[in-house]
């Protein structure tokens, strides 16, 4: 239908992700936001199939989307999240869930979230270190 269509699987940290969902009770189908871990492998498993999906397609799909905001790629006004999009690498959200989640929680989330750790998150650091994450 979209021959010339281009697929764009932005991610991130799933920490972050399930702590901004808790904090701002956003509904998301699958996600209860009463339980951090559940979250956080729900939020694993989808991450799990879009990844799949973006690398069976192939490398030469992918973009560097802050380079086309506005060129080829047009946002919503109305998508919630729309002016973060725009934002090459939004540090200030990011770190926003250090301190959030519990020590045994932590301890856990390589085995509750392995995609955090196949993307290039540092499980074991409780400060995250966003700059040095591979360009996968």
């Amino acid at each position: 239908m979209f021959p010339n269509a281009k697929f764009i699987l932005m991610i991130r940290d799933g920490r972050a992700v399930v702590h901004s969902m808790i904090k701002r009770q956003v509904p998301v189908g699958g996600f209860n936001r009463s339980d951090p871990e559940q979250s956080l492998s729900q939020w694993n498993r989808t991450i799990s199939q879009m990844y799949k999906q973006c690398v069976s397609l192939g490398s030469e799909i992918c973009l560097m989307h802050e380079k086309f905001i506005g060129k080829e790629i047009k946002l919503s006004p109305h998508e919630f999240s729309t002016s973060q999009v725009k934002k090459k690498l939004n540090k200030e959200a990011l770190k926003s869930w250090v301190g959030f989640y519990s020590q045994d929680l932590l301890e856990k989330m390589t085995e509750i979230a392995p995609m955090l750790n196949i993307l290039g998150y540092d499980t074991a650091s409780a400060t995250p270190e966003y700059d040095k994450l591979p360009r996968i």
